[in-house]
């Protein structure tokens, strides 16, 4: 089927929806879902290198070990920034509240944790923690209780480009290559050792790296610290695309990159879209991103990130983040959006799909959905919530 859609929307051919029949989280489907055909070995490589330029190795064998991405990825992004007045006590008491969210509401059988890193500006060279950045007991304290609830788990640390205010990732440019990701793999080691030892499933190395992907002179660094990676942890090494890289030559600047499957960060907008765009419209733009795929690589993809903001100009941009308050009247603007993207996951037979975000901050217990001082980000006890749980629970009865 989903070589079939690939070949329709090629053509120009607008696909329908295959939509389910839905109760509030009681939603059931007949139509099929096919896993992530991915196997590996259990070996590692027997050589490493440092990230410098110009060096090279040969890899023998693939990356193994630790249960990987064998099912249907129904996932759910937690991003943790620690709070000053957080104690040891109240995380993990937030920590159960959560999982509970997210497997008892949600419905999901994976998540990722994700939590900043920081470099000193667009052109740093260091790479270090920050006052918000969690623990590593703290993380471990996390995947445990996700475990113990039967969740899969992967790892997510996020480049942040300033301590102090957020910049975006894809305009680093470092001033030392060599420095940098040296520095970066260094940062990232005790994490990477973390998921070795807690037998986590994956671990999401970067993200829209965009700048540092556009030409094969880059592939040399990336290599070594993909090298360096695998001398540590075994489990599945991810890159997340970003939205304007789906499809393109960056596959073959990052060593690896689609090894464990095609991983975007979807926030595919849809040009002259209202907030009263129909579910269709929006979902027969969406085919046509798909199309720049292979059959192939559809049944490998993971949309690695998925969100949208409740505001006037969310289907046209949904990267943009706004701050509060909420036009709660466009809340429904999320229900739409992810019954959308759930009808992608279905109908491309896309391995899965990851919802922006659950902040480890906001309680869900405790969250009025309908306050307008919650910024039109958060779907927490909103429509766009309702509508992740039924997309999981009619993708998992399939």
């Amino acid at each position: 089927v989903g070589a079939v859609v690939a070949v329709l929307v090629a053509a120009g051919v607008a696909v329908p929806l295959v939509l389910s029949s839905k109760t509030t989280h009681g939603a059931s489907s007949t139509t099929s879902t096919s896993t992530q055909p991915t196997t590996k070995p259990t070996t590692k490589p027997t050589t490493t290198t440092k990230g410098q330029a110009g060096t090279t190795t040969t890899t023998t064998t693939k990356p193994g070990g630790h249960g990987g991405a064998s099912t249907l990825q129904l996932g759910v992004d937690i991003w943790w920034k620690r709070q000053p007045t957080e104690s040891e006590g109240s995380a993990r008491k937030e920590a159960q509240t959560i999982v509970h969210y997210v497997t008892g509401t949600l419905h999901a059988n994976w998540v990722m944790i994700g939590f900043p890193l920081y470099t000193s500006g667009k052109t740093g060279t260091d790479v270090f923690t920050g006052k918000a950045t969690p623990s590593i007991t703290d993380l471990q304290m996390l995947a445990n209780t996700a475990k113990a609830a039967g969740l899969k788990i992967g790892l997510r640390p996020l480049l942040e480009l300033s301590p102090t205010g957020y910049v975006w990732r894809g305009l680093l440019q470092p001033s030392n290559l060599s420095q940098f990701f040296a520095n970066y793999f260094t940062a990232l080691k005790p994490y990477l050792e973390m998921a070795q030892r807690d037998d986590l499933a994956s671990f999401d190395y970067a993200s829209e790296f965009i700048s540092l992907t556009q030409s094969s002179s880059y592939t040399s660094y990336w290599q070594g610290l993909i090298n360096n990676m695998h001398q540590v942890y075994s489990g599945h090494l991810i890159y997340a695309e970003s939205t304007a890289q789906l499809g393109g030559s960056d596959a073959d600047i990052v060593p690896g990159l689609t090894e464990f499957g095609v991983h975007s960060d979807a926030y595919f907008g849809v040009s002259g879209a209202t907030p009263t765009t129909s579910e269709q419209t929006l979902y027969n733009e969406w085919a046509h991103v798909m199309s720049r795929l292979s059959a192939s690589e559809l049944h490998g993809a993971v949309l690695q990130e998925v969100g949208v903001d409740a505001q006037t100009t969310g289907f046209v941009d949904p990267a943009t983040v706004a701050g509060p308050p909420t036009e709660t009247s466009l809340l429904p603007m999320q229900k739409t959006w992810f019954d959308m993207i759930c009808q992608v996951v279905r109908n491309f037979h896309l391995a899965g799909v990851y919802f922006w975000n659950v902040d480890f901050n906001l309680n869900p217990t405790k969250v009025s959905g309908t306050s307008s001082t919650l910024g039109p980000t958060v779907w927490v006890d909103r429509p766009g919530a309702d509508a992740i749980g039924n997309c999981f629970q009619s993708l998992r009865a399939s």
